[in-house]
């Protein structure tokens, strides 16, 4: 009895950090965004739960005050541990008059459950707008990697995104007709007529306006044109 006892409490323990790393539970509104921004009650200890699933190694290399691995994924970003524990973007415009928070964004991965309803939350308040507007808005505050993917991603998944965008129907065309594949005839055995214009002629520099339409007769067996003019 007491081993079943050991192992339910093993299941229930599993169970409750099953639920805690349910991302898709996760839902933020466009009205949050400004806590979100200011890193407030819920989302500084989300952001940090996302970090310490998908960057263990570079958090633990970074708390002993090592340098990362030339391996990591985040390397190009020289990111750095903030003094909220968040891993930060690093960069050279430490002397830009900016606020810290958009010099130093914290890092999330575009692949990320969390990273995706960020990015809802975002493209809603933003009205629906293209890829490129939305990742610049949310990159001066979070940091994405490989964010015009995840982007998009939301995008193509936004059920009023794919009602104004839907795909033209593709038309077959009909067969070449039989006169246009003659071959070893002679010029003009065969002629089509393209009818194009007006175009406009001027004389004596913007006195006299003229409008003219021609036709393009087209030999199709062999190379032969004829230009007729009609003012």
């Amino acid at each position: 009895m007491a081993e079943k006892e050991e192992l339910r409490s093993v299941h229930v323990q599993v169970a409750d950090l099953a639920v805690k790393s349910d991302w898709s539970a996760i839902k933020i509104m466009p009205s949050e965004l400004p806590a979100l921004i200011k890193m407030e009650g819920k989302f500084q200890k989300l952001l940090q739960h996302c970090q310490e699933e998908v960057y263990p190694e570079e958090l633990k290399r970074l708390k002993a005050k090592k340098t990362l691995r030339p391996t990591s994924r985040l390397m190009p970003l020289t990111p750095f541990l903030g003094d909220d524990g968040l891993l930060r973007l690093g960069g050279r415009l430490e002397r830009a008059k900016l606020p810290y928070d958009v010099l130093h964004p914290p890092i999330l991965p575009g692949n990320h459950p969390l990273e995706w309803a960020i990015i809802g939350a975002f493209h809603d308040s933003m009205h629906h707008v293209g890829t490129d507007f939305v990742l610049s808005h949310i990159r001066q505050h979070i940091w994405i990697t490989a964010g015009r993917e995840a982007v998009k991603r939301v995008r193509n998944e936004c059920i009023p995104c794919r009602r104004f965008r839907p795909k033209a129907a593709l038309q077959m065309m009909a067969d070449v007709y039989q006169a246009r594949l003659g071959a070893r005839e002679p010029p003009f055995t065969y002629t089509s007529v393209d009818y194009f214009g007006p175009i406009d002629v001027i004389y004596e520099r913007g006195t006299v306006h003229h409008q003219v339409a021609s036709w393009i007769r087209g030999a199709s067996s062999m190379e032969g044109w004829s230009l007729t003019i009609v003012a």
